[in-house]
């Protein structure tokens, strides 16, 4: 009897166009690695303890009101342990996944924050919110060192968009499917899986991996 055929990861047009466009640039860092370890424990903090108890452990949040002036406290303490060259990408990136999260209502109170975020725990669980900062700051990696290519590409604003929203599912694509494919089990202890971070990076580059 013939083996069973192996799985063909289907190569979209707009990865091959990140690849070339990338030169094989893209890299995830150690600062990356420890962001995730961190925001893994504070959200599990907020999931077991509540987000209150959580947010008292994180410094300058105790001032803060709003959600806004809350997202910026929590982002800032998470990504504190980046170098500088990362931080930038990494605070945008935090910052993103909160707001998707509670929404950039900049009326929105510190309760409300406290609700939606236990809310979106509770229904999607601590993976949906690591795998939703991945593939947002794989985008911004992404975006950061390819968006002029693309932008020289289109020719026009209609276009540029639609490039936009396809390297953003790419990103998710290749995220979630490598998270499927390394079945990562929580909890887990630093470093965060360095296995699916350099199949993440080959995958968007088309490299193939070594088993």
């Amino acid at each position: 009897m013939d083996d069973p055929p192996s799985k063909v990861r289907v190569v979209l047009p707009t990865e091959l166009l990140i690849r070339h466009f990338s030169a094989g640039a893209i890299e995830l860092d150690r600062s990356l690695n420890l962001v995730l370890v961190r925001l893994y424990g504070w959200a599990s903090l907020a999931l077991t303890e509540g987000v209150e108890h959580a947010l008292e452990q994180l410094t300058g949040t105790q001032s803060c009101d709003l959600s806004m002036d809350l997202v910026s406290a929590i982002t800032e303490t998470i990504i504190s342990v980046a170098t500088p060259p990362e931080r930038n990408l990494l605070r945008k990136s935090m910052e993103e996944t909160l707001f998707y999260i509670v929404r950039p209502d900049p009326e929105l109170t510190r309760s409300q924050f406290q609700v939606r975020f236990t809310r979106f725990l509770g229904q999607r669980g601590l993976p949906s919110l690591l795998r939703m900062f991945l593939s947002l700051h794989l985008f911004n990696i992404v975006w950061f060192q390819t968006a002029q290519s693309f932008r020289n590409l289109s020719g026009t604003t209609e276009l540029f968009l639609r490039y936009t929203r396809d390297v953003e599912h790419a990103c998710r694509r290749i995220v979630n499917g490598c998270w499927k494919s390394h079945e990562i089990v929580l909890p887990f202890v630093e470093p965060f899986p360095e296995k699916l971070l350099e199949s993440i990076r080959r995958s968007l580059l088309l490299e193939i991996e070594a088993h």
